[in-house]
């Protein structure tokens, strides 16, 4: 799980469309009971709800995990523009902040991330944070965000908002969080240096979205150790594709994704020392 949020580390102030802020960032804006520009698995209709409790502005957001037969349902929200796609960014951010309340009961954590996509979706940086100390006040957080490709040109922010238990992935139906005030701040432009390689290019998986299968191919002008693995939004992995000796060449595997949940996963693929991660869909 360390290795991916490296890789990850290395998936809104101002309500709106605007590119460099998250949209509905402060929550002020809701529709059929979920903040606009956001989706949920609330599966109750009560684990995502407004609060006139604020940091700033008129209201923030709620999140509590539902009691599903007797077990406690962990709670995600996702940062989603109109076409299900990240916030449209223009610029190399290095901090996501806001302000949280929170009462994590058991082992529950709150847990909030951020990864930056270039338009075809590769993974150029992110960041992430665990909250378990009680909060009765409003408390800011700070994200910094560290970037894997130093050339990569950011177009989208993935944002991920997470109730549980990250151990077991379930959750405490007495934990509660507040959340509100978002905002993306100070920038950086590298302009020499690259981390991931040029030796091999890997593709955008097809179909993406995707149910239940989809085809990953990559090329590599190197022969030498690949691995490709499959992550889920926590970090933990979930499958290993390959994991062997290849010659310089093109290559494609599919990937079946039986006994998984909707959601997004990051594939990763690594040739010797280097590694190139991608975003992708699943939609049971």
């Amino acid at each position: 799980m360390k290795n991916l949020f490296l890789i990850v580390l290395i998936l809104f102030a101002i309500s709106g469309n605007s590119p460099g802020q998250l949209l509905n960032s402060s929550f002020e804006d809701w529709q059929q009971g979920e903040p606009v520009n956001w989706m949920s698995n609330d599966i109750s209709g009560d684990m995502i709800t407004q609060s006139s409790d604020a940091y700033e502005g008129n209201s923030s957001l709620i999140l509590k995990p539902a009691d599903l037969l007797g077990s406690g349902f962990p709670v995600f929200l996702f940062s989603s523009d109109a076409e299900g796609n990240g916030h449209p960014i223009t610029q190399k951010y290095t901090s996501l902040k806001g302000y949280y309340k929170l009462s994590a009961s058991a082992e529950d954590v709150l847990w909030i991330s951020v990864v930056i996509t270039e338009s075809d979706s590769t993974v150029i940086g992110g960041g992430m944070i665990y909250l378990k100390e009680e909060k009765t006040n409003w408390t800011e957080f700070d994200i910094p965000i560290l970037y894997d490709n130093l050339n990569g040109n950011p177009q989208m922010a993935y944002v991920t908002i997470a109730l549980l238990d990250t151990a077991i992935g379930s959750a405490n139906v007495n934990s509660l969080a507040f959340i509100d005030n978002f905002s993306l701040e100070n920038t950086t432009s590298v302009d020499d240096g690259k981390i991931i390689s040029d030796n091999f290019l890997l593709e955008q998986n097809f179909p993406n979205p995707f149910n239940p299968s989809t085809k990953i191919s990559w090329s590599t002008n190197v022969a030498g150790k690949q691995t490709l693995k499959i992550y889920n939004i926590l970090g933990n992995e979930v499958a290993t594709l390959v994991d062997e000796f290849k010659e310089a060449g093109s290559y494609s595997v599919e990937f079946n994704s039986k006994g998984l949940t909707s959601g997004i996963y990051f594939y990763t693929l690594s040739v010797g020392n280097k590694s190139q991660t991608k975003k992708m869909i699943l939609l049971q």
